[in-house]
């Protein structure tokens, strides 16, 4: 019994450290968010001269460019200057930190192009998949009808991100799929809507891709980005 016990002690010391390491480095990576969200390069933003092409970006802190050290680094931007040469570029960002596919709202204006990041929060609150596919059909029925060609990207594999804790990486792992199957199927109907899923893709997986909270894209990360939409932009 004496050993039985020891044994139970030491066990819940191991399991308090553990705990106490994951407070510490959710803490640290806390603070590196708090720090970086203070510069979003959401706004409307004007460029280039030509014909006008008319641009939205939608959804999560990737659009809006969290990490990114300017407008010109971020989705956005990199977007924007790919058609700057050839086009006055209008390119509109309401890209939201923390948005979820059943918060994204669609404007009553008529764009060229929309570009949607959406899921990393689904799959990180765990939110209803059940809730997430009525949501996803509800956004691309409307859409389709607001945008001459839509890009949807999105969910990111969080399961490999380091302020994550380890207990909770193997849950993001195998619900990750189900999120971008869902968009996958809502968007099937849609002959003008265009998945770009990163799970297949090498996607801000190298620790030199990430901000400083190691959660979002740096300027690297997001040319990563950029680089996996681009063959599909039109």
């Amino acid at each position: 019994m004496p050993q039985k016990n020891f044994a139970l002690k030491i066990l819940a010391i191991i399991i308090l450290v553990y705990f106490a390491l994951e407070l510490v480095n959710a803490t640290y990576y806390l603070n590196q968010y708090y720090e970086i969200r203070k510069i979003p390069h959401n706004g409307t933003y004007r460029l280039g001269n030509g014909p006008e092409i008319r641009i939205l970006l939608i959804g999560d802190s990737i659009a809006s460019g969290i990490g990114a050290s300017s407008f010109n680094s971020s989705l956005a931007g990199l977007i924007a200057k790919k058609y700057s040469s050839d086009y006055k570029v209008v390119i509109v960002n309401k890209g939201r930190n923390g948005i979820q596919m059943k918060d994204i709202g669609v404007p009553d204006e008529k764009f060229n192009l929309t570009i949607v990041t959406v899921g990393t929060n689904d799959v990180f609150g765990f939110a209803s998949i059940n809730e997430f596919r009525s949501s996803s059909k509800n956004v691309f029925g409307k859409l389709a009808k607001s945008s001459d060609k839509v890009i949807v990207t999105g969910p990111a594999d969080i399961s490999l991100l380091d302020p994550l804790p380890i207990l909770l990486r193997g849950a993001y792992k195998l619900t990750v799929k189900q999120y971008a199957g869902e968009i996958n199927d809502a968007i099937s109907q849609y002959p003008n809507i265009v998945y770009v899923n990163p799970l297949m893709y090498n996607l801000t997986v190298s620790p030199d891709d990430f901000a400083s909270d190691h959660f979002h894209p740096n300027d690297n990360g997001y040319r990563i980005w950029f680089e996996a939409l681009e063959p599909v932009l039109p």
